[in-house]
């Protein structure tokens, strides 16, 4: 069959068991939620308050039995610094899916093509695959880990779709691990007394979510959040929240816990204050029998990596973090 037996579509209402047979054809790598089904597409795609049916691109091939999906690609938007709205001068690209087969390479390209076109439509100027936390509007649970950071490591097809169609890395975010069942200790020394003789810290289970945005992507999500405050005023100087990471968790460890919005005033940083937060929080995660912690961070950043490092945290795996500007490459 030649290209001209494929052609595309949007989304119907009668799709997402299509939309599950490509997923569950995937090649599996760490990162992708496996046997997925149309609930959870419903859950983590449809039910969003911002889905468009015309984000949501099918590729079929004609045949003379019938016809078959090939793939679809999901684009989206950034969001607003403010996380009150979604931002339309960013396009992103939640997922591209393919199945392994002749016109593979084609139907990526042609995908991508219409998902740029989609985004051009809206004055787009720039595209992201995946997203950057917290600009991943879709499939947070599905793919990626803690964060949704980009393409993952092993996710190769896409990697080499996006190489071919002017995609470049901005970024590389490490993924990191630790697991609980080993020994919690934080750095010692007069700093870490300081730091428990003048601050303390408080555990918010369930708690209210910051943002419109928070409320969209993780409100569904068993959430903790932990501050820590000044013991002389109560004021807060900083915050680390953590979310039940299902579905993907439970491939990972049979309770998995996410770390994000790790933040601390930038007036009371380099006090240790964030590496005693982390450290005390992930001891009170493992009291109530969470087994393992993720984080992830740009690999860049030389002060967040070895923060994780001084709590054992081990690297696992990698993403990048790919933008093209919105037009011909």
């Amino acid at each position: 069959m030649s290209d001209a037996d494929v052609y595309f579509r949007p989304f119907l209402n009668t799709d997402p068991p299509l939309l599950v047979q490509v997923w569950n054809r995937q090649p599996s790598f760490r990162g992708l939620t496996t046997n997925v089904t149309p609930d959870l597409f419903e859950t983590h795609v449809f039910s969003k308050s911002y889905f468009d049916r015309e984000s949501l691109i099918l590729a079929f091939e004609k045949a003379s039995d019938g016809e078959r999906i090939l793939g679809f690609v999901h684009v989206s938007f950034d969001v607003r610094a403010d996380l009150a709205d979604l931002d339309f001068a960013t396009g992103v690209i939640s997922q591209l899916r393919v199945i392994d087969c002749e016109k593979r390479v084609y139907v990526e390209d042609q995908l991508i093509s219409r998902a740029m076109q989609y985004l051009a439509g809206h004055d787009a100027r720039r595209c992201y695959f995946g997203g950057r936390f917290p600009q991943a509007p879709f499939y947070q649970g599905l793919y990626g880990g803690s964060r949704l950071p980009g393409v993952m490591a092993g996710d190769r097809y896409v990697q080499d779709a996006l190489d071919r169609n002017g995609f470049e890395v901005e970024r590389t975010i490490g993924i990191l691990e630790r697991h609980l069942d080993d020994p919690i200790k934080g750095p010692g020394g007069r700093q870490l007394l300081t730091v428990r003789r003048n601050y303390l810290i408080n555990a918010i289970a369930d708690p209210i979510e910051k943002s419109w945005w928070e409320c969209c992507t993780l409100g569904i999500a068993e959430r903790d959040r932990f501050q820590i405050a000044k013991k002389k005023n109560n004021e807060i100087v900083g915050s680390v929240s953590y979310w039940d990471m299902q579905p993907l968790g439970s491939l990972i460890s049979c309770n998995c816990r996410g770390l994000y919005d790790l933040l601390v005033n930038q007036e009371d940083q380099r006090q240790g204050l964030a590496t005693h937060l982390v450290c005390e929080s992930i001891k009170r995660l493992a009291s109530n029998g969470a087994s393992m912690v993720e984080a992830q961070t740009d690999i860049a950043n030389v002060a967040a990596v070895r923060l994780f490092e001084r709590l054992n945290f081990v690297m696992v795996d990698q993403a990048k973090s790919m933008v093209r500007r919105v037009g011909p490459c």
